[in-house]
């Protein structure tokens, strides 16, 4: 399954986002923006949402998203490095 734009951030779109399972972080995120009528993290620019995200969750790491860095790292982008 190919996601579309609004759901798979610019930066690893070029790593093409093919998973078999039902992307839970997006369905949770869009139950939340639902049940909130507010946008979850609203960021001014897509590099800035992350930032947002990271400044919450942390930044990813080998422990928690390994795929993740994986394919931040096949394009040579960087999560925001946010101290918790």
């Amino acid at each position: 399954m190919l996601f579309p734009e609004s759901i798979c951030p610019f930066y690893i779109q070029h790593a093409y986002c093919l998973v078999s399972l039902p992307d839970m972080w997006a369905m949770g995120a869009i139950i939340a923006e639902l049940f909130s009528l507010r946008p979850l993290f609203p960021g001014t620019s897509e590099a800035d949402e992350l930032y947002k995200i990271c400044s919450v969750l942390g930044t990813p790491n080998q422990h928690t998203w390994p795929e993740g860095l994986q394919l931040a790292a096949s394009i040579r982008f960087q999560f925001p490095q946010v101290d918790r």
